[in-house]
């Protein structure tokens, strides 16, 4: 009955993103909606994401390789390596699934801001060494084989 007197409510009901309705409404507009998704993905239309990062062990180990460092002296926390555990800790936030945190904590600090700071020395340092800038390339080339 509203629908087709009430132009204010037409359009606040175009606009929104719940069904309004009974159950049979919610029902049939679910429907509807199974179909078009169906649809869109059989058009190719959705992208489905995929989870094809690898694991921060695996990082770490090509970062073990290519930096020419132990997966000790990385897990020791302290300044040992330099900035090498600082751009090892980089590798492993830009190219495996895990968070910043759990990083943090693999690699012997209690806070993910440890890490942030540790991103920003190294990328500074990726800048301005070509020779450390290879090696890192070197890491995600042995990662995306």
């Amino acid at each position: 009955m509203l629908e087709k007197d009430d132009e204010a409510f037409l359009g606040d009901a175009g606009k929104s993103r719940y069904v309004i309705g009974n159950e049979q409404a919610r029902e049939r507009a679910e429907a509807e909606l199974t179909e078009k998704r169906i649809e869109r993905a059989a058009t190719w239309d959705i992208e489905w994401p995929e989870d094809r990062r690898p694991g921060v062990e695996t990082v770490e180990a090509a970062v073990v390789v290519e930096l020419g460092v132990t997966g000790e002296d990385l897990r020791f926390h302290g300044h040992r390596l330099g900035v090498l555990k600082a751009v090892a800790m980089e590798l492993c936030c830009l190219y495996s699934g895990t968070t910043q945190r759990a990083v943090a904590q693999r690699f012997g600090y209690r806070h993910e801001s440890a890490v942030g700071k540790a991103r920003r020395a190294a990328r500074a340092a990726l800048a301005a060494d070509a020779g450390l800038a290879d090696k890192a390339a070197r890491v995600e080339k042995r990662l995306t084989r």
